[in-house]
C-alpha cells in the first residue's frame, strides 16, 4: 500500500487499521514525543517503557479500536498506563501535591474535572 508522507492523521489511522506498517511508522514518528513527554510529566523512570506500550498496544488492536482524534487517544493510553503502573507498584501522590500540580496545570478540561471532583469528596466526604 500506498503512504502519502503529508497524509492526515485521519488517512494514517485508516491504513493502520489495513495493517500498513508504513502508516503506523508515520505516526509513531508524530506523536511519539507528545507521548515520551506525557509519560514523563507523570513516571519519568518509565516513560519509554510506557511509550513503547502505548504504540505497541495501537499496533495490537489496530483493526478494532475507534479512534476519533489520534493525540487524544494516546493521551488517555498514556493515563490509562500510568494509573496501572502507579497501581501495581502502589505509588500514592500525597493529596496536596495532586492540588497544587492540578492547580498549576493549565485549564484543560479533564483537569478541571478531576480538580472539581477531588474537592467535592474532600468538602464533602460523606457524600464520596
Amino acid at each position: 500500500m500506498f503512504i502519502n508522507d503529508n497524509a492526515g492523521s485521519g488517512v494514517l489511522l485508516q491504513q493502520l487499521k489495513q495493517g500498513n506498517e508504513k502508516a503506523y511508522n508515520a505516526l509513531f514518528e508524530k506523536y511519539w514525543r507528545l507521548v515520551y513527554n506525557a509519560a514523563y510529566k507523570r513516571l519519568p523512570e518509565q516513560a519509554s517503557e510506557i511509550t513503547e506500550d502505548v504504540f505497541l498496544q495501537l499496533w495490537l488492536k489496530r483493526e478494532h479500536i475507534l479512534i476519533q482524534d489520534i493525540a487524544d487517544h494516546l493521551l488517555c493510553s498514556v493515563r490509562d498506563k500510568v494509573y496501572e503502573i502507579m497501581y501495581a507498584k502502589r505509588i500514592y501522590i500525597p493529596i496536596a501535591k495532586l492540588m497544587f500540580k492540578l492547580k498549576h496545570d493549565g485549564d484543560n478540561a479533564y483537569i478541571n474535572i478531576l480538580r472539581n471532583n477531588i474537592t467535592n469528596v474532600f468538602s464533602n466526604p460523606q457524600d464520596a
